[in-house]
């Protein structure tokens, strides 16, 4: 498969072309990060004190959340609501590190479970909906629950009197491709509107994916889709949500080599600490894969060279180790069954 010169993107990334020199076009465009600074997340934390709690935290378990409850309370001397989703979903090597986590550094948890399992049937009816009639725009949708866990972590803020919601999300992660996919330009302005109003045409063309159970979840997830959600302003006035590593550097090893000193781990099987606690994650990767031969590594490694974080032969390495597990159908069948589902049901 041929792969940009400079990165590590493959033919097969939508809208992708090769210079004479094999560089594509999304390192031609690429413009280098320009983040907030601390200064700014000063001024936020500031501009937004808290009563009871300085700041609430969505803690995954995951590397990034850890790191950044790390930084709240030991750099920036925060006292911090943490609040994990125990999802059906996800490995449970995520809460546990949300525990061990908050207990080292001395952190309120709150750990909130999948009401009436809402998260269970979504992600049980959309798989099917994809499988049944497949739209690579709509691989998303198999996680469109987990947004509305956002609704109790900011009810929790609203409760303590909390202004700031902090999210452990690095900008590195922001894939391109899926906007690609969707038929929408990287940088787009009303970027927010402009996937909501894709989701809502896809979703005519395959009714499947809403039913008694699934329609309101669906419809509170979408206002709930990110930070950028003019919703959000609505519903809950006087309380931000910012994501922490758009004000602070990130670096991969820092951030690893400091939360383990906490007791935080990574199962023995993961081949990588990135996201190995959502196994829907693995799922949508497998779709990625087995249809475009990459997964969300490919993009999100390849930002990373472009910020002179990783080098192309480290990146090249660790995909060439780390895709192989979406070969691995046992891995799938763990998400699946969880809904009393399997792969070869869905590849009937």
């Amino acid at each position: 498969m041929k792969r940009c010169t400079k990165c590590i993107l493959p033919e097969t990334i939508p809208n992708i072309t090769f210079d004479d020199h094999g560089i594509c076009n999304y390192c031609r465009d690429y413009k280098t990060l320009q983040l907030g600074d601390e200064k700014g997340l000063l001024e936020l934390f500031k501009k937004y004190p808290g009563r009871d709690y300085d700041v609430v935290l969505g803690l995954s378990g995951g590397r990034d959340s850890s790191y950044a409850l790390y930084l709240l309370t030991q750099v920036y001397k925060k006292k911090v609501l943490a609040v994990h989703y125990k999802s059906p979903l996800s490995h449970e090597q995520g809460t546990q590190n949300a525990i061990t986590m908050a207990k080292a550094l001395d952190t309120k948890l709150v750990i909130i479970t999948d009401k009436e399992d809402l998260h269970k049937k979504c992600f049980s009816n959309n798989v099917r909906a994809y499988y049944k009639k497949p739209s690579i725009s709509m691989v998303s949708m198999m996680c469109i629950a987990c947004k509305v866990k956002w609704i109790d972590i900011f009810d929790l803020a609203k409760a303590h009197g909390v202004g700031l919601v902090v999210a452990g999300s690095n900008p590195f992660e922001e894939t391109s491709f899926k906007l690609a996919f969707q038929g929408i330009k990287e940088g787009s302005k009303h970027l927010y509107l402009k996937r909501l109003s894709k989701g809502v045409r896809e979703i005519i063309k395959n009714p499947r994916y809403i039913n008694k159970d699934t329609f309101l979840t669906t419809l509170r997830a979408y206002a709930y889709l990110d930070s950028k959600s003019p919703l959000l302003k609505l519903f809950y006035p006087g309380i931000r949500k910012i994501d922490l590593f758009y004000y602070i550097d990130w670096e991969e090893n820092t951030v690893v080599d400091t939360i383990m000193k906490y007791g935080w781990e990574k199962p023995e099987e993961a081949k990588t600490s990135w996201r190995f606690d959502c196994l829907v994650g693995k799922m949508k990767d497998y779709v990625y894969y087995s249809n475009y031969g990459f997964t969300e590594k490919d993009d999100f490694y390849s930002k990373l060279i472009r910020e002179n974080k990783m080098t192309r032969e480290e990146a090249l390495s660790r995909i060439n180790l780390e895709n192989q597990e979406f070969g691995n159908v046992e891995n799938l069948d763990r998400c699946l069954n969880v809904c009393g589902m399997n792969m070869a049901e869905l590849k009937k």
